[in-house]
């Protein structure tokens, strides 16, 4: 199973910001607040072209319980110092590893 940070495409309407909070609620079920901008990632994909996604620390609403939505078959929540043990790809954990030191 692929554990990784959710990512999505920006229409063309939307920043990217906008484009963030309509995906984690499409993927997720919960409308979140943005908050710091945590690194962003670069990777080719499976038909060779260059991708940059761009994460955001995020709050969510006390008590909101995320399911499984768009392209997703399961959410966990896991403490920040399991998280890179969870993850598929390294470019994630330095995603990770970003929160934790933001939010020190």
């Amino acid at each position: 199973m692929d554990w990784s940070l959710p990512k999505g495409k920006a229409k063309p309407s939307e920043s990217d910001e906008e484009a963030a909070v309509r995906e984690i609620e499409e993927e997720i079920g919960i409308r979140g607040e943005l908050g710091r901008e945590l690194p962003s990632t670069r990777y080719r994909d499976a038909r060779g072209r260059d991708k940059v996604v761009r994460y955001w620390a995020v709050e969510l609403p006390t008590g909101a319980e995320p399911f499984p939505g768009d392209g997703v078959t399961d959410v966990r929540w896991v403490p920040l110092a399991e998280a890179t043990e969870q993850l598929s790809w390294d470019r994630d954990r330095a995603v990770v590893a970003g929160l934790a030191e933001a939010i020190r």
